[in-house]
């Protein structure tokens, strides 16, 4: 009788697990090196679909506002990739660490991107 009741069980957390969508990055971290104070730099974060569902990011948030970040396409199909293109401006010289934030609708915990360098 165990049996009976533990199979439909398993069978529903396996389609919750497969129902959702899941984005993998080539990398999450860029390192800009060295760049001159005021100029702008960019890079671009791959990331694929790797989930079940349509992926949809609801929103993008950036540790400062010397960084900029954008999708380029905010829904993303199963099996598909995407692009987040990120800017920074060095206002200061010195050694700089930013974040950018991906909340994706329908997940709890937030993506996190880096970039650094050095300006002078």
């Amino acid at each position: 009788m165990r049996k009976i009741i533990i199979f439909p069980f398993v069978i529903l957390m396996s389609c919750s697990v497969f129902g959702k969508s899941t984005m993998t990055f080539s990398k999450t971290r860029h390192d800009f090196r060295t760049i001159r104070k005021e100029s702008l730099v960019t890079t671009a974060f791959q990331f694929l679909n790797r989930g079940h569902d349509t992926l949809e990011i609801s929103k993008i948030y950036t540790s400062c506002h010397c960084t900029t970040a954008k999708v380029v396409n905010n829904r993303v199909v199963p099996k598909q990739s995407g692009t987040i293109l990120v800017g920074f401006k060095a206002m200061h010289e010195g050694k700089f660490k930013e974040q950018i934030i991906i909340c994706n609708k329908g997940h709890k915990k937030p993506v996190f991107l880096k970039i650094m360098g050095d300006a002078i």
